[in-house]
């Protein structure tokens, strides 16, 4: 399967959710780009977050937005 190039505007991505029951968040990582977005609810802020990381891969996006959360996430 090719989903092309980045010259050519192909791109794949993947989906990242907390591994941890009672969790929120979903996140998406784009592998040509090598970046992703987790959105999540902070509720002790009551606010929606969007995190930005730039990260060589999904593996990479995972440990990092992981550690910032404070949550283990997983890759669908």
């Amino acid at each position: 399967m090719s989903f092309g190039t980045n010259e050519t505007g192909g791109f794949a991505w993947t989906t990242i959710t907390p591994k941890e029951r009672g969790k929120n968040g979903y996140g998406i990582y784009f592998f040509q780009g090598k970046f992703g977005y987790f959105y999540h609810i902070n509720f002790s802020k009551n606010i929606a977050e969007r995190l930005k990381v730039h990260a060589n891969t999904a593996d990479d996006f995972i440990q990092i937005t992981s550690e910032e959360i404070g949550a283990f996430l997983w890759q669908k």
